[in-house]
């Protein structure tokens, strides 16, 4: 089975339009000895997974490095289980609080809850196909999402 196919879990994929590549757009990692790297450190740490990498160029499509979000990338290591990497990447959305919340071009959105009430958005690209490298692009609005306030009538 196919890595993206994995990756969005069941919902419908759809191959990512062809569009330029940015060369040098930086990805979000840390590195410490007791957590190991984690993308997005210090808003969601998800930890990179066993069996995947974070490349120094990730090549993200023009289309995300033109967008105001905060950018992440790994891509399966060499002869790994590809489907297990996507799995695990799954599995740490779905107990983190994401949950599914759209079909996008080329991937899918997830969405938790904030402490605020807000919720934070997070769009997932897998990429890649047979022969290339096969890998994820994390794309992490960086404004939270806030219902707007219910207008109460006012009584004379």
């Amino acid at each position: 089975m196919k890595f993206a196919h994995i990756l969005v879990c069941g919902l419908a994929a759809f191959t990512l339009p062809a569009v330029a590549l940015a060369k040098d757009a930086p990805t979000r990692v840390s590195t410490s000895p007791e957590n190991g790297s984690t993308l997005f450190p210090g808003e969601l740490d998800i930890p990179v997974a066993s069996g995947s990498n974070v490349p120094s160029n990730c090549e993200f499509p023009a289309s995300l490095t033109a967008s105001d979000l905060e950018l992440a990338c790994i891509v399966a290591g060499p002869g790994m289980a590809e489907d297990e990497v996507g799995i695990e990447y799954i599995s740490w959305l779905g107990s983190n609080g994401f949950r599914h919340t759209a079909d996008i071009i080329g991937g899918f959105a997830a969405a938790r809850e904030t402490e605020n009430g807000c919720e934070q958005r997070l769009n997932i690209y897998p990429h890649g196909d047979e022969g290339e490298t096969t890998g994820i692009w994390f794309a992490l609005d960086r404004e939270q999402h806030c219902a707007a306030p219910v207008a109460q009538p006012q009584t004379p």
